[in-house]
């Protein structure tokens, strides 16, 4: 009888603490899920034709005519090489990889716009039988970021990014018609469009901020020292609100 009373004891002391734990886990909070931020940028209005440029130097490798694509614009409307850049929020740039790399070939910088995060690696290469001095400057305030010349081709040279923010580059060679951007991510919510203007930030932690959008400039609006001027960038701005496991669409829209 005793043993039984035991046994009955036992059984309904285990029933009371799977039930006390199936209440508490009930009633803590769900952790909530990243969500994504999908759109376009896209151009209103005439599309103003890339200006040729034309060339004096080291015509054999580089030619004689070089186009600025400085806006690139598909048939939908759809703007490339625009940087989209989530404000507001941290986040470990780990994922965004260590390594990357721009080439200097036929004398154009490639690619032309890219996402880089902080203490990553730039890996400039010369591809060109030129010399090439490419010339970062922090768009911020024109400070240099590095200078490296390159006379031999083939020729490779990494460069650590020490600082956050937008760096312009050009050649100091003679090939003043180069130029390239490159935006040092201190998270890793910041992309680049694709040739549609399509962009998509994912794992963005639940929350409301600023979406940035950041266009170069592209109307030429002077030259020094045969090097052209161009228009300041375009810069958009507008809050955006990602929910718990939620995609939110955001548009832009540039224009000359």
């Amino acid at each position: 009888m005793m043993r039984h009373l035991s046994v009955t004891i036992f059984i309904c002391g285990v029933i009371a603490v799977f039930s006390f734990t199936q209440n508490t886990t009930a009633n803590e909070p769900r952790p909530q899920s990243d969500g994504t931020i999908t759109g376009k940028v896209t151009f209103s209005g005439a599309v103003p034709k890339n200006t040729p440029w034309k060339i004096t130097k080291n015509m054999k490798v580089c030619g004689h005519v070089k186009t600025l694509d400085r806006l690139l614009v598909d048939k939908s409307g759809g703007v490339a090489n625009t940087f989209i850049i989530l404000k507001g929020v941290s986040g470990s740039t780990a994922g965004m990889g260590n390594n990357f790399s721009i080439d200097q070939i036929e004398c154009h910088y490639k690619p032309h716009v890219q996402v880089v995060p902080l203490n990553g690696t730039l890996t400039v290469t010369n591809s060109d039988d030129v010399l090439h001095n490419i010339h970062g400057y922090y768009f911020a305030d024109h400070s240099t970021a590095f200078n490296i010349a390159q006379p031999i081709q083939n020729q490779h040279t990494p460069i650590p990014l020490k600082q956050p923010g937008f760096i312009e580059l050009q050649c100091d060679a003679g090939h003043t018609w180069m130029s390239a951007y490159i935006y040092v991510a201190d998270n890793p919510y910041a992309v680049v469009t694709n040739t549609d203007g399509s962009f998509t930030i994912s794992n963005v932690p639940p929350g409301t901020y600023t979406l940035q959008c950041w266009h170069e400039g592209w109307n030429i609006t002077g030259e020094q020292n045969d090097r052209p001027i161009f228009s300041k960038p375009q810069i958009i701005e507008q809050s955006v609100t990602v929910t718990d496991g939620g995609t939110a669409q955001v548009q832009f829209q540039l224009h000359n």
